[in-house]
């Protein structure tokens, strides 16, 4: 999927090309120029799909843009190999039906089993559901209902869905509110010891002011007294 051409991004995006010139527009893509003209990488097309969504749920594609600018956020994450959506084909659902022998209702309702909405007949496929029409005629052929098939379906989506909302909570709990707790309590230590970690890398235990001088927290504040230290 290396260089691709802009209408081959809005085909396996299920986009139409206004709206890939728009995010060029806007620097969220950024096309090498090539000899047949702008050369997109396969990760422009995850790109377009996210932006695609954002702006369903509201979010303009000119404040995605202008947040990107600003640096306030970074998609180069889509870069990564372990990072993968299936691209948008162009077969439809019927077609589909009619290749596999399959019911077209039946298709339809499996996609939305798992956990999207339910499209059109019309609507193209995704790969990965092509993919799973091997495995589907497989199944059906053995005898097994499409009833029983697309209840299996469900209970695939509930379960990658509560182990995302599982992750996500050991996330947020235990990583980010977690490492911020660790960093306002050791904040609050430096302050206590009275010192910084601008003034010193040393433990606030082991701050000599002076030979033979040290400070140790009291109830009234900073108390100075005089040790005798080793020779």
């Amino acid at each position: 999927m290396n260089g691709l051409s802009q209408p081959d991004v809005a085909e396996r995006a299920g986009v139409d090309e206004t709206f890939v010139k728009r995010l060029v527009e806007q620097g969220i893509l950024e096309p090498t120029e090539g000899s047949a003209g702008p050369a997109f990488r396969s990760s422009d097309v995850y790109r377009v799909r996210f932006v695609q969504s954002c702006e369903r749920a509201g979010i303009p594609v000119e404040s995605v843009g202008a947040a990107l600018r600003a640096g306030r956020m970074s998609l180069a994450f889509m870069d990564q190999p372990s990072y993968r959506w299936a691209s948008v084909t162009s077969k439809s659902f019927k077609e589909l039906a009619q290749e596999t022998g399959l019911r077209v209702e039946f298709l339809l309702a499996v996609e939305e089993a798992m956990g999207g909405s339910r499209p059109d007949p019309d609507d193209p496929t995704r790969e990965d559901l092509q993919a799973a029409s091997t495995l589907l005629q497989i199944a059906h052929a053995g005898g097994f209902s499409e009833t029983v098939i697309l209840r299996i379906s469900r209970l695939y989506a509930d379960a990658t869905r509560r182990m995302a909302e599982a992750e996500r909570y050991v996330w947020r709990t235990y990583l980010v509110s977690g490492r911020r707790t660790q960093l306002n309590t050791s904040r609050k230590r430096w302050r206590t010891w009275g010192c910084t970690a601008g003034r010193t890398a040393r433990p606030p235990w082991r701050w000599w002011t002076s030979p033979g001088t040290r400070v140790s927290p009291t109830s009234g504040g900073i108390k100075r007294r005089r040790i005798l230290l080793p020779r």
